[in-house]
């Protein structure tokens, strides 16, 4: 596994990491939360590896990562007006939006069939191609908040690595925070998150409830 220090601006070092994802290859970034596991969103056969690698099962779902927020805005433009009116409001954040996908892009990352999918834009995120991205440890071990921590049974499966020191910053381990916007829509809770995470929650809820009817 090939580690290059945390690039500030379109570098050589980004283009290794963009080069190995449009190969095919996985790679691991950091993120505004803890180091992602990630594969192109677009390859399929670049998915299954990042599943193989992680030894998750794919009936689970996975999260497309975005640079920006108008790159998401392009990839899915039907979102609903109250998912576009969230997406402006919590991103880029430590969120992962779950909305409704009626055109079934990306199957894979939908446990194999059409449905809802996660979008994410973490703060600070990189030049790179959309990604299909899970926390960077083997599936049901804890989530990894320095490159030391990457267990020699995933490292082997990776490609290349960004370094950019420890991420916990005091601020826990926990990856972030899902928010089902289709539910939200439904009237219900739109909230899965663990104990730890309820400063996001709060500060989720309230942004949520100034939201537009409608």
């Amino acid at each position: 596994m090939l580690v290059v220090k945390d690039p500030k601006r379109e570098t050589a070092e980004l283009g290794y990491v963009r080069k190995a994802l449009e190969q095919g290859q996985l790679v691991i970034v950091p993120t505004d939360t803890v180091y992602g596991l990630a594969a192109i969103a677009t390859d399929a056969d670049a998915v299954a590896t990042l599943y193989a690698a992680k030894g998750r099962p794919t009936s689970q779902q996975t999260a497309v990562v975005f640079a920006t927020v108008a790159e998401l805005r392009a990839e899915f433009p039907e979102l609903s007006a109250r998912a576009s009116w969230a997406v402006s409001a919590l991103l880029p954040g430590p969120f992962t939006l779950i909305v409704d996908n009626p055109e079934g892009r990306l199957p894979w990352l939908t446990g194999g069939a059409p449905g809802p999918i996660g979008l994410r834009v973490p703060v600070g995120a990189y030049a790179l191609p959309p990604i299909a991205a899970t926390s960077a440890n083997l599936a049901g071990e804890p989530t990894i908040v320095t490159l030391a921590d990457v267990t020699p049974a995933l490292e082997q499966h990776v490609a290349v690595a960004i370094g950019r020191g420890d991420l916990g910053g005091g601020g826990g381990t926990f990856a972030s925070t899902v928010l089902d916007l289709t539910a939200w829509e439904r009237g219900e809770g739109p909230v899965r998150a663990g104990r730890d995470e309820l400063e996001r929650v709060a500060q989720a809820l309230v942004v949520l409830q100034g939201a537009p009817l409608g």
